[in-house]
């Protein structure tokens, strides 16, 4: 750099330019004037210049490891890291607990390193949160708190997606509090103690720390929560059996929006279920399975059971109308042809007079049977006799 341009850069850093003040500082540093060099980053970094404690960092970590043309120099790295921690670097502020933890550029200060690694992970760093497992592991800096200690190592995996603090949270064995977690670690932890035991029917390992979990995760708004809850309280796991609760869940989910749970309560009210909550009532039944029916998001597998629920329950019910209209619209949508039925339905609209469509299913009835004459040849006969008297 020329004197002419190092004058300019000088004026432009002492007029508060941030960028000319962090230019300087690295200017100074490769002069080796490290004492007048290291304020300049502090300066440019109060001055918003986002990049002067990242670069601090990456600095102090060359001089530490004596990489990138220069020569290992751990005080010097050790004062690097002071300057990006105190410029708000939380990358800094680990590498500056670190180095009292570990004595290295500086003497050996347990307190301080906790200290530091608190307020890296309180702003979010995920290897600072790590760090702060272990000080609450080993009682570094401050008093030994194995559940805080639960706590940070899976807040590191979380975050962080370190699979080691994944595994050291599963083998302290030890839930985490949850008053420090926000709202999507809740609801993964109530996942991962549910599925403890593996999913569908499996009980959980731990089915007090599950229904713990579930219980706030449920309250969060997780309709997974709410149907897990429902299970728990059918089978008392984590608590006493209530099937009154278990109901309870089971609706919360479903009007929140959870189809799967709107398929289990049409189960549930058609009594097809071997552990029931509720009394058999295939009128309210229906109502859920034409909550499927009339929604546009339902995927074909879910239209297509609820569909069967809905037909079979009409037609039980005698609700020939609605069981047609049910019947045509599952047509249209290319899901089948129902043939169990229709010689009622015909019935019913041949008695109403409504002949148009007596004469449609009476028909429906001879095409869809017409490659198994022989197995329905009763039908047949009695379609065939009803279409030639009603077509005149």
């Amino acid at each position: 750099m020329t004197e002419q341009s190092l004058q300019v850069l000088m004026e432009s850093a002492h007029a508060g330019d941030a960028n000319a003040q962090l230019q300087v500082g690295e200017y100074l540093l490769e002069k080796k004037d490290y004492d007048t060099a290291l304020p300049w980053f502090k300066m440019a970094a109060d001055n918003g210049n986002a990049q002067a404690g990242a670069r601090a960092n990456e600095l102090g970590y060359d001089f530490q490891v004596g990489r990138n043309g220069k020569e290992k120099d751990e005080q010097l790295a050790f004062k690097l890291y002071e300057v990006s921690a105190e410029c708000g670097n939380t990358t800094g502020m680990t590498n500056y607990a670190w180095c009292f933890c570990n004595g290295v550029g500086t003497a050996c200060d347990r307190d301080k390193a906790y200290q530091w690694y608190k307020k890296a992970a309180d702003l979010g760093d995920s290897w600072a949160m790590a760090q702060l497992g272990w000080c609450y592991e080993n009682g570094c800096g401050i008093a030994s708190d194995m559940t805080l200690a639960a706590t940070y190592y899976f807040k590191s995996f979380f975050f962080g997606k370190y699979q080691q603090y994944k595994d050291k949270f599963i083998s302290l064995n030890i839930e985490p509090n949850p008053q420090l977690l926000q709202k999507d670690e809740i609801l993964w932890l109530a996942n991962f103690y549910h599925a403890s035991g593996g999913f569908g029917g499996t009980k959980p390992n731990n089915v007090d720390a599950a229904f713990r979990w579930n219980k706030v995760a449920a309250i969060y708004g997780d309709t997974w929560a709410m149907m897990n809850m429902s299970k728990y309280y059918i089978y008392g796991w984590g608590t006493e059996v209530n099937k009154d609760k278990s109901l309870e869940y089971l609706k919360m989910a479903d009007e929140k929006g959870n189809w799967s749970a709107t398929e289990e309560l049409i189960l549930q009210y058609r009594g097809q279920l071997t552990c029931e909550k509720v009394e058999k009532d295939d009128e309210i039944a229906l109502q859920y399975a034409l909550k499927i029916i009339n929604s546009i998001d339902n995927e074909r597998r879910r239209y297509v059971n609820a569909y069967r629920a809905a037909y079979d329950i009409c037609i039980k019910l005698q609700k020939y109308q609605q069981a047609a209209t049910i019947w045509k619209e599952n047509a249209k949508r290319g899901y089948g042809k129902a043939l169990w039925g229709i010689e009622e339905i015909a019935e019913f609209y041949e008695e109403q007079q409504n002949i148009e469509e007596a004469i449609f299913f009476y028909q429906e009835i001879l095409d869809q049977t017409d490659d198994q004459k022989d197995l329905y040849k009763r039908e047949r006969a009695k379609a065939e006799e009803r279409l030639h008297v009603l077509r005149g």
